[in-house]
């Protein structure tokens, strides 16, 4: 029969294991998602001026696509 304490012990060590690993796997996608909106944001800033002009082209290709068929 095992110990009340050694059971409390053992409980609380599988939950100090799985907070590490939430936090291992919140610092992985969080470092990821900071690296994607860093990129969005550079590539925003770059493209801003060709916006209008890549979506017209965008509406003209999908509309000649259609066509073809």
């Amino acid at each position: 029969m095992l110990n009340y304490n050694s059971a409390v012990a053992t409980a609380e060590l599988q939950n100090n294991k799985n907070h590490i690993q939430n936090f291992r796997m919140w610092f992985k996608f969080g470092l990821k998602a900071q690296k994607l909106l860093a990129q969005g944001i550079a590539l925003g800033q770059e493209l801003l001026p060709l916006r209008g002009v890549w979506s017209q082209l965008a509406k003209f290709l999908f509309n000649n696509s259609q066509r073809n068929f």
